[in-house]
């Protein structure tokens, strides 16, 4: 029977083994991925948030420099208009008028033929440049009878970025001279060696592209990976152009789009994601492409499956052998220790006892153990003995310095006047002296002979207040006895006593400085309830502060008794506990229904 149960029990833990190994292989992939993911979304966030901060700093420069360049370049057509050949022309005269007053010189002329390539210009490095791939823009723009103006663009000859104006010269069948002027912007080098940092910082990105698009312009790329030394021809553009289109179409009615390609036999992710800059008041967006290279997150996954694979075959065999282990060696042990506890008896057998194995130490082990058990079990009650003698001389020897200090402190106040100091000093006796009846009492109590008097509980409730009225002095908290109706209490002095003295100290040590502490015994429904009120940090637990060695703050100090000591004392005497703990106030009430009202 213990074998066919044991068999049922290997398959139920090879099971439980296969399904704790399954739920760690999917666990550790989605951990995987979660953490390519993360490494792969802090990448683009990096990249995202540099190329936003160099863009937004470039729009705030663009919306200060748009009107200056539009009117530059009105002022450069009025100055060409009526001359013939501008792409034979001197620009040097308008150039210099141009830039009058500004240091770096910002501004540029283009002229174009016919055919939209620069003929003449004072930027020399862009002569012979075909600016056919913007000629609907340009038509747009003439047929909108305005000035074209373009957003900042990136310029890989120069390493900067540039706007541009346009318009039409002269203009004949969708053909002449078209003119721009082109504003160079400043301070972009640190922005432009921070995204560089990135790339270098994260050798998996494979390629990165942005692209600035408006809904009156293309997407222009800017190419921010690698910095061309040399001047973009016009396939380039014109590829730049159709990719930025591709990537506007994949993010049509999205903000993030992802797919996982395959390129050369290996993985990568393509994640494109669209955001409107915060300074692009024309509806210009900024579309960003990024293919990571997932090569390190594929051989992390084949090292996983590797893994899991070595991990079932060697726990197969290790449940195997210990299921052979258990059949063969440790079945008939087993059972015959556990007939020894059942019977709570020694080992007498000698066939186990004489063993030389680890079964055989056990057994002996037992045996030995055993014994002790049954010898301790005699000088349990004299350790407990010596325990509660040596907490008895610890209250007796603490109380008897606590008493010259308190004498002591007195006579100084005689001869010298209270002060701080002196009344400190009374605080922390009075404080410590409770905590020693708390100690006391806890010890004592279900050996206590006092006898069960009527007390004032008015009268008495009136004299433990004015004691306790220096420790919350010394932490700036008043007590305050807003109503007392008279009453009579059956129960013995040191309960009545250990009951209020631990409930003020409580809701002094809590409550918060300069505080007050209310105090309140009155009639309510025949019952005569007694409440102590204060102001401090709300009781996350009202259920557990009763319980014994329970404190919820561990600044405060105390050794978590006071209240079970109250606890006890009412549960004692049948009176009812009622805690509140609202919006920084918490209340402990208690009613009293076995009392009689004092009568004059």
């Amino acid at each position: 029977m213990l074998k066919k149960r044991l068999n049922i029990l290997i398959i139920i833990i090879v099971g439980f083994f296969l399904a704790i190994d399954f739920a760690w292989y999917t666990k550790s992939l989605e951990q995987l991925r979660q953490q390519n993911l993360q490494r792969q979304s802090i990448i683009f966030l990096n990249l995202k948030v540099e190329t936003t901060r160099l863009l937004d700093k470039l729009m705030y420069s663009y919306e200060e420099e748009k009107e200056a360049l539009l009117q530059t370049h009105q002022r450069v057509y009025d100055y060409l208009k009526n001359r013939p050949n501008p792409t034979e022309l001197s620009l040097d005269e308008i150039y210099k008028l141009i830039n009058d007053g500004h240091k770096a010189k910002p501004y540029d002329i283009y002229i174009t033929d016919k055919n939209f390539v620069i003929k003449n210009s004072t930027f020399k490095k862009d002569l012979g440049l075909d600016l056919s791939f913007a000629k609907d823009i340009f038509l747009a723009d003439y047929k909108e009878k305005r000035i074209g103006i373009s957003t900042p663009i990136y310029e890989t000859a120069d390493k900067t970025f540039f706007s541009y104006t346009d318009s039409f010269l002269n203009n004949k069948d969708g053909k002449g001279n078209i003119l721009q002027i082109s504003y160079h912007y400043k301070n972009t080098e640190k922005s432009l060696e921070n995204i560089k940092k990135i790339f270098a910082k994260f050798p998996s990105i494979k390629e990165h592209k942005c692209y600035t698009k408006s809904t009156q312009n293309q997407a222009y790329e800017i190419i921010l990976k690698e910095y061309k030394s040399y001047k973009l021809d016009i396939k380039e553009i014109y590829q730049g152009i159709k990719q930025g289109e591709v990537i506007s179409k994949k993010l049509k009615n999205k903000e993030l789009y992802v797919e996982h390609i395959l390129q050369d036999g290996k993985k990568y992710a393509a994640l494109y994601t669209v955001q409107q800059a915060s300074l692009f008041n024309d509806n210009t967006k900024v579309l960003h492409y990024l293919l990571l290279d997932e090569s390190e997150f594929e051989e992390n996954v084949n090292n996983l499956n590797i893994a899991i694979l070595l991990i079932v075959f060697i726990g197969i065999l290790v449940i195997i052998f210990f299921a052979y282990f258990i059949k063969k060696i440790l079945i008939n042990p087993i059972l015959k220790l556990q007939s020894s506890i059942q019977h709570k008896e020694p080992c007498a057998d000698v066939t186990f006892l004489t063993r030389d194995d680890e079964l055989g130490q056990l057994f002996r082990y037992y045996n030995h153990y055993f014994e002790q058990i049954s010898n301790s079990m005699s000088a349990k009650d004299e350790l407990i003995q010596d325990k509660n003698r040596f907490v008895h001389n610890a209250i007796h020897e603490i109380n008897t310095p606590l008493s010259v200090i308190s004498t002591n402190n007195s006579l100084r106040d005689l001869t010298q006047g209270e002060n701080e100091y002196s009344i400190n000093i009374t605080s922390a006796v009075k404080t410590l002296k409770n905590t020693m009846d708390d100690l006391n009492f806890s010890m004592h109590n279900k050996q206590m002979t006092d006898a069960v008097e009527v007390i004032d509980l008015t009268k008495f409730l009136q004299e433990r207040v004015d004691y306790f009225q220096s420790i919350a002095a010394s932490s700036g908290i008043c007590l305050k006895v807003s109503q007392l109706e008279s009453c009579l209490v059956k129960i013995t002095e040191i309960e009545l006593t250990r009951w209020i003295d631990n409930n003020l100290s409580n809701a002094i040590k809590y409550s918060f400085v300069d505080s007050d502490v209310d105090i309140e015994l009155k009639l309510e429904n025949d019952l005569y309830c007694l409440s102590f009120t204060n102001r401090g940090q709300k009781i996350e637990d009202v259920d557990k502060i009763f319980q014994r060695f329970h404190r919820e703050d561990n600044v405060h100090g105390g050794f978590g008794i006071g209240l079970n000591i109250v606890q006890s004392i009412c549960n004692k005497y049948d009176i009812k506990i009622v805690t509140r703990s609202k919006e920084n106030i918490n209340t402990f009430s208690y009613f009293i229904k076995c009392h009689t009202k004092v009568t004059s």
